[in-house]
């Protein structure tokens, strides 16, 4: 980093969260216009879905009859390939279909779940017979009843946009992205650092062309959500998750509150990209490195 070069910070609020982009550049009016077009994106693709709103293409196909087709836009369609990715990946654990159970358990316990509950058979039946075909930008809706929630991974995917954009919009790589207090992505570093220093946990951690995210459960908050059984579960604590993208780091910190040790195993794989760190304070993958 040359002797004029500085570190400016920007945010902004959109997606129910707080955005931050930190940019290494020597010219202020230049990484402050390149912020304003981040920032636009987040807002044109907070509008686009409405997620969480009572309006928005969201809210349309969960409303679509069986057989209907909608054309949809290619942020869906790229929320939704990804998002088809990870459910195969997960096998079934994780599914953004799943957004009726996620409403159920809003206002239910799991330590006093009953299988036999009318409420949860119908949402849960709803859900499991329910099939979506994307073609394209066309989905069709072979058999209704699920609910589409991104809620699980849109805040991972709006960084990568972010950062993608800044790069290849605005030729910034010496970056670091932030969504709330959970997500990062660190393009380049600066000067000769070898990466970004966060403080994850009690360790120092350097991210250099990769993500972060992680996931913390606290007394009363929502409970996770197995798609496979409809389940779920109230374990308290935190996971964290590295990956190449932001938006899979969000998908692995939720694997990582739900999936056996077996399974966490085979998701992490030896690329070297991938780590957990698990409520028992186990480390998987890129993360077992640190210490």
């Amino acid at each position: 980093m040359s002797e004029t070069s500085r570190i400016h910070t920007f945010s902004h609020q959109s997606l129910g969260a707080t955005f931050w982009v930190r940019l290494v550049e020597e010219d202020y009016a230049f990484a402050e216009r390149a912020a304003e077009s981040a920032f636009y994106l987040l807002d044109e693709l907070d509008r686009e879905l409405h997620h969480g709103a009572e309006s928005g293409q969201i809210k349309l196909i969960n409303a679509m009859p069986s057989g209907e087709v909608m054309a949809v836009s290619q942020t869906f369609a790229n929320l939704w390939n990804q998002s088809e990715v990870f459910r195969k990946e997960s096998d079934g654990a994780f599914d953004v279909r799943a957004g009726r159970l996620l409403k159920y358990w809003e206002g239910h316990s799991p330590s006093s779940f009953s299988p036999d509950d009318t409420d949860w058979v119908e949402a849960f039946n709803d859900y499991k017979y329910s099939e979506y075909r994307l073609d394209g930008l066309e989905l069709l809706a072979v058999k209704n009843g699920a609910a589409i929630d991104f809620s699980a991974i849109i805040k991972g995917y709006a960084v990568d946009r972010v950062a993608e954009t800044l790069e290849s919009t605005w030729g910034i790589h010496r970056a670091l992205v932030i969504a709330g207090s959970n997500v990062v992505r660190a393009l380049d570093p600066p000067g000769e650092a070898a990466g970004w220093r966060l403080t994850v946990g009690s360790v120092e951690q350097l991210l250099c062309r990769s993500a972060l995210a992680s996931r913390t459960r606290v007394k009363n908050s929502l409970p996770i959500v197995d798609a496979r059984t409809g389940e779920a579960f109230d374990r308290e604590g935190v996971v964290r998750a590295l990956a190449a993208s932001a938006c899979e780091a969000q998908y692995l910190s939720l694997m990582g509150a739900l999936l056996s040790p077996t399974e966490l195993a085979g998701l992490i794989g030896e690329s070297g990209q991938r780590g957990l760190w698990l409520m028992n304070d186990q480390r998987l993958g890129a993360f077992s490195e640190a210490t």
